[in-house]
């Protein structure tokens, strides 16, 4: 695993991305960018501490890749899974209050 800033482009399986938003567009609409399909599991965070308001809106984001649908959804689905230990790569896992993002060792920038 290895960090990239999530501004920077993001080469997975073949295919260039220009950032963090344009991969989670296409986890939206579903249609694969150049035969690459992007699925995207989100979950609201919660901690609490002496900094924390209950205002605070803080996310992770996993996203996973794959060259059809269907493999994309059986990922999600395992990412789903209370205790999965997978290896779902390639895999970008983000938590939307930092500037990195957490990239397994196959994606590149």
């Amino acid at each position: 695993m290895k960090k990239i800033k999530f501004t920077e482009q993001i080469h997975v399986l073949g295919t260039t991305f220009k950032d963090i938003y344009e991969i989670a567009d296409y986890s939206h609409n579903g249609r694969p960018k150049d035969g690459v399909y992007v699925g995207m599991l989100v979950r609201h965070h919660l901690w609490f501490d002496e900094c924390d308001y209950l205002s605070d809106n803080y996310w992770w984001r996993c996203f996973v890749f794959a060259k059809s649908k269907d493999e994309v959804e059986n990922k999600l689905e395992k990412l789903r899974e209370p205790e999965f230990k997978e290896n779902l790569a390639p895999m970008i896992y983000w938590d939307d209050e930092y500037d990195d993002m957490v990239v397994t060792d196959d994606i590149t920038q």
